[in-house]
């Protein structure tokens, strides 16, 4: 079975890691960007099975892919701005006060 190639494009490490975990666990191999001008770079080197691009990059990456005809039938998913709690709770790196 061949391995799917999944580029995810998000701003936020937190995003990135949460989405990019479970596909790779899966099998997938994920290459995690934040922004579209390293996903750019990607995608003139490679053709990926699926690309899940977060909504602050979604416009810079369908601008330069309309003008890519070998990337045109490639699937593209809309991440929502989702802003997950950091791993330790947004508490960076601090104990809770108790009240």
């Amino acid at each position: 079975m061949r391995t799917e190639i999944i580029l995810l494009i998000d701003g936020s490490p937190h995003v990135r890691d949460a989405v990019a975990r479970p596909f790779a666990e899966a099998g997938a191999y994920v290459k995690a960007l934040a922004s579209c001008a390293e996903a750019i770079g990607f995608l003139a080197m490679f053709r990926p099975d699926w690309i899940l691009v977060g909504e602050k990059q979604l416009d810079e990456l369908l601008f330069w892919l309309s003008e890519q005809e070998q990337q045109v039938d490639v699937p593209i998913l809309l991440l929502p701005d989702l802003r997950p709690d950091p791993p330790d709770g947004g508490r960076n790196g601090q104990e809770p006060k108790a009240a």
